[in-house]
């Protein structure tokens, strides 16, 4: 029986990725801090598609146990989707060192230092996927959350760099840059026309990994808006307030 692993498997996105996978067949890793809340979830799995579903503990922020959860894992996932993430007060963590640490270590630091140990293993069989979940907010720097876009970016770039790296191992990477989850609490106009939710994206997520896309703007038009933002020249681009 084939495993994927989720990182970062609480969110209402995750768990609908690992909803969908199970449908498929797949058993499951659920991976993540005080991930035995999810017990009843797990077992929900379970019994609608009789696969196995393993709960395990995971602080990205301790980068010495990464080897081990790796080493520990009874069977080397096919697939891994890195769905973490901590979005800071762009103010709190200009001046707090430990949330702005949080938001790189969840963001960046951390799914990267465990996908390589996983990737390892992976270039052992030559075979696999892996999908790193990253934001438009990486795209460009806005004064509203540079330090989590300057986080994400470091993650779409080492997405990329990886699927240069992995492709002759077979062993294929998908970068999806995700704009607006919808979660009930919008008020903005715009906000909310451009927001999708969770089982939506999660979808789109899981068909374009089986049609072995690189990288995916979700939902669609952020394509398109991030490339007219992208090219916005600076001198004007630093005189506006884009939210």
């Amino acid at each position: 029986m084939e495993y994927i692993l989720i990182i970062g498997a609480k969110s209402e996105l995750a768990k609908s990725i690992a909803d969908i996978y199970a449908s498929k067949g797949y058993s499951l890793y659920l991976s993540g801090r005080d991930i035995h809340s999810l017990s009843k979830f797990s077992d929900t799995l379970t019994s609608n598609y009789d696969v196995n579903v393993k709960l395990i503990n995971l602080d990205l922020n301790s980068y010495d146990t990464h080897e081990a959860f790796v080493k520990e894992l009874e069977v080397l996932p096919v697939g891994i989707v890195s769905a973490t993430g901590y979005y800071p007060n762009q103010l709190k963590a200009q001046i707090d060192n430990d949330d702005m640490l949080n938001s790189i270590t969840s963001n960046f630091t951390g799914p990267v230092s465990l996908i390589n140990y996983l990737v390892e293993e992976m270039k052992r069989i030559k075979k696999g996927f892996i999908i790193g979940i990253s934001s438009v907010s990486g795209e460009r720097g806005r004064k509203k959350n540079y330090i989590y876009g300057s986080a994400k970016s470091g993650f779409t770039t080492f997405l990329s760099g990886l699927r240069n790296e992995l492709f002759d191992y077979n062993i294929h990477v998908m970068t999806v840059i995700l704009g607006f989850i919808r979660d009930g609490s919008e008020t903005n106009s715009i906000k909310k026309m451009l927001s999708a939710k969770p089982r939506e994206i999660a979808e789109l997520i899981v068909s374009n990994q089986i049609k072995c896309r690189n990288i995916v703007y979700l939902k669609w038009y952020w394509r398109y808006i991030m490339f007219i933002i992208k090219n916005i020249p600076e001198f004007i681009f630093k005189r506006i307030d884009i939210k």
